[in-house]
């Protein structure tokens, strides 16, 4: 795919990381996308099966770090930050020049949408790069430099090149010890292992172009072995993986500049044409049908011809042209909605191409020619056929069979397919860019289901209820959510405004690599909506009484709890996660809640002393608010006069 011309020079700096030095990886050798081998041989030593070799080729050029990430730079993006997370969190002692470690998947994520929020305040990050951890692949691309060895310096690692266990030093150094690799990446074999993206999983069959992993997963990879393992374990193809939220004093992170529009990748079949949405806001055509693969005729343009073709430069000149088609759909590759009926659409686009002949008379395109041009229209063969031309030539060698062919350029197809589909005419959701079978894209709102529109499937949100009156906003309905409001200089922020007058009003912040993972602005913490929390509560002592409204609520939903006493027994309080000594409970929910609730007998005098003291101990012991001195002083003001003001025991 065809991105935007690199954002800074080849070294940029991050201001608010205390100058944190990226260096910039291209993956184009010549204008062609690069491909390496990624993997090891079966012959590599210390080789695992999850190594599977398999050719991977990158398209989206990226900026890496430098270095890792250190104690100093992490600590400057995240001083005071509103979420708790603590700014020095490495356990290897304070060193500012040494790597952060310690981290799990999940601060990493909250370092990432910091940073990135205080950049673009800053007016220092283009509104479609994102700093971000560095995909699996784009790690080892950038970790291997061109080798194709064990490592980036050879099929054998020493102590000077790299901190690793014999480097004998049990702890991380100081960043940028050891030599750089061909790229210019310092420590990347040893010293601490690094997060990436990707969910781990085998690797997929077959060659892959900018792979970003599955879309779930247990675990996530970390790349490159650290200070306290063995040299096999520092090899550029070895792959380990932890849960998310997994923390080690030999784990930390490199930063990544990707251009993004989505952290999700889309694939989707259509009439013979794949259409790949890889972490940006193009897309890629990796493959074309039949006649693309045969020679291209070349057909004279008259002036007059060119005046009445839809979308072409006034300033063209008649001449000879190519008719390059990038899309086209028959009538059940997708259907869009029209007034509730379903409405079949076929569209083509292509760009007309100047050709010339070269002085051995073979046709070739005018690369100097900037007169291409982009149009539409609902039926390729009827909108040819109309022009009347017969082609005058084929551009491209004849092979032995007498046939022609051609290398078509990917890029530029990459380009029209974004301006056909970019969503930027698709600000209404039930007029989306139409994927296939039902699915839609919009460039502000992702990928959804949109064939029982106003119900749609959302990547990210699941079922929701859309009303839409104005291309500028929105209002969704979703379950477990209630109303929310977006636009699409908003999202992924939303608006919650719940379910009645009565309900919390937040705003939320919509994870994009996650199914119904939000942040709660008000609350300060990331939650899922389909998780439901637990509301459970224990009784003191257990013949008290029993309680109602325990079970499984999801956030915000309101749980009604009411202590019941048995029979001779009245109840005290509640204790736990939440004091009180009403009989009922109204409480939204917004946490796991553990409550338990004390009932004492209405007689006590008719209990046996040992009786009474056993069953106001089991009471006090779980009166968390109370001193042990506080809880002496109760038990003999029971003993002696059947209640306890300094419990609050009536």
């Amino acid at each position: 795919m065809l991105l935007s011309a690199k954002p800074f020079s080849d070294i940029h700096t991050v201001d608010s990381a205390l100058g944190l030095e990226m260096i910039w990886v291209e993956t184009k050798a010549a204008g062609e996308p690069v491909t390496y081998i990624r993997g090891s041989p079966l012959e590599e030593v210390g080789r695992l099966s999850n190594e599977e070799e398999h050719n991977v080729t990158l398209i989206n050029s990226y900026y890496l770090g430098k270095h890792e990430v250190t104690q100093a730079q992490y600590e400057a993006v995240m001083r005071g930050n509103s979420r708790g997370i603590n700014p020095r969190p490495s356990k290897s002692g304070q060193n500012p020049e040494q790597p952060v470690e310690n981290l799990s998947w999940s601060e990493i994520s909250d370092f990432l949408e910091i940073l990135n929020f205080t950049e673009r305040k800053a007016e220092r990050l283009p509104p479609d790069w994102s700093y971000s951890l560095p995909t699996e692949a784009q790690w080892e691309y950038a970790c291997r430099a061109g080798t194709t060895t064990a490592y980036s310096f050879g099929d054998e690692l020493d102590g000077n090149q790299s901190n690793f266990r014999l480097s004998a030093t049990s702890k991380p150094k100081a960043v940028g010890q050891y030599p750089a690799n061909p790229f210019g990446f310092f420590d990347m074999h040893g010293n601490v292992a690094e997060w990436c993206q990707d969910y781990y999983s085998l690797y997929p069959a077959g060659s892959l172009v900018d792979p970003t992993g599955p879309k779930l997963g247990n675990s996530r990879i970390a790349r490159g072995g650290s200070f306290d393992q063995n040299t096999n374990q520092l090899r550029s193809a070895r792959r380990a993986h932890h849960p998310e939220e997994f923390h080690s004093i030999n784990l930390g992170f490199r930063l990544a500049l990707i251009q993004r529009d989505s952290n999700y990748s889309f694939e989707y079949s259509l009439n013979g044409i794949e259409i790949s949405h890889l972490e940006s806001p193009h897309f890629q055509i990796d493959a074309t049908w039949g006649e693309h693969h045969q020679a291209e005729p070349v057909y004279y343009l008259s002036d007059a011809n060119l005046s009445i073709l839809p979308g072409v430069d006034p300033s063209l000149s008649g001449g000879y042209f190519l008719f390059e088609p990038t899309f086209q759909a028959n009538a059940n590759s997708f259907d869009r909605k029209v007034n509730g009926q379903s409405e079949p659409v076929r569209e083509f686009g292509y760009t007309l191409v100047q050709v010339e002949q070269n002085p051995t008379g073979a046709w070739e395109k005018n690369t100097t020619s900037t007169n291409h041009s982009f149009v539409r229209t609902n039926d390729a063969k009827t909108f040819l056929d109309g022009l009347d031309l017969q082609p005058i030539a084929r551009l491209g060698p004849q092979d032995q069979e007498g046939n022609f062919s051609t290398h078509l350029d990917p890029y530029a197809y990459s380009v029209i397919f974004e301006k056909a589909f970019s969503g930027e005419f698709a600000l209404f959701l039930d007029q989306g860019g139409p994927i296939g079978s039902g699915w839609m894209w919009a460039k502000w709102f992702g990928y959804y289901y949109a064939d029982e529109f106003p119900w749609i499937y959302h990547e990210n949100l699941g079922w929701s209820y859309i009303e839409q009156n104005s291309s500028d906003e929105l209002w969704m309905h979703r379950e477990h959510l209630g109303w929310a409001w977006t636009n699409p200089d908003t999202f992924p922020h939303l608006w919650r405004s719940g379910y009645d007058e009565n309900d919390t009003q937040t705003w939320l912040f919509l994870q994009r690599n996650a199914q119904g993972t939000f942040y709660d602005f008000n609350q300060s913490e990331w939650f899922n909506l389909n998780q439901p929390y637990s509301v459970s509560a224990s009784i003191t002592p257990q013949t008290g009484g029993s309680i109602s409204g325990t079970g499984n609520y999801y956030r915000w939903q309101r749980a009604s709890l009411e202590a019941l006493p048995a029979e001779n027994y009245k109840f005290l309080s509640w204790a736990g996660d939440h004091n009180s000594t009403e009989t009922k409970l109204e409480l939204e929910i917004r946490s796991d809640l553990s409550l338990r609730a004390s009932f004492v007998a209405e007689s006590p005098a008719s209990l046996s002393t040992e009786d009474r003291m056993q069953q106001f101990e089991e009471i006090l012991s779980i009166r968390d608010d109370l001193t042990p001195l506080q809880k002496e002083k109760a038990i003999l003001e029971y003993l002696f006069y059947g209640n306890s003001p300094t419990a609050g025991i009536p």
